[in-house]
């Protein structure tokens, strides 16, 4: 669980599932924010596929970033500012 700190509290869940494919992987990612204590009810919606690692990458990355209310793209592969 994530938590933001300063602000009221807010919990989100990702979870990631990977099946290896005979010549390829597929990758589903549920990621859902604001999520209270039932997590029964956390995952309505549908898992976005992917079989490119670098793609499922992207998702997760927007979804961790969305908790700072920062913009993925300013930010390196190391979560630090690009160009530095």
């Amino acid at each position: 669980m994530l938590y933001l700190q300063g602000s009221r509290s807010k919990t989100g869940v990702c979870i990631v599932r990977v099946e290896t494919q005979p010549e390829s992987l597929l990758i589903a990612v549920s990621a859902r924010r604001d999520v209270d204590s039932n997590l029964h009810s956390a995952f309505e919606e549908r898992p976005r596929y992917f079989t490119e690692p670098d793609a499922a990458l992207a998702v997760i990355v927007q979804f961790l970033y969305s908790f700072q209310g920062s913009d993925p793209a300013a930010h390196g592969s190391a979560g630090k500012p690009a160009g530095k």
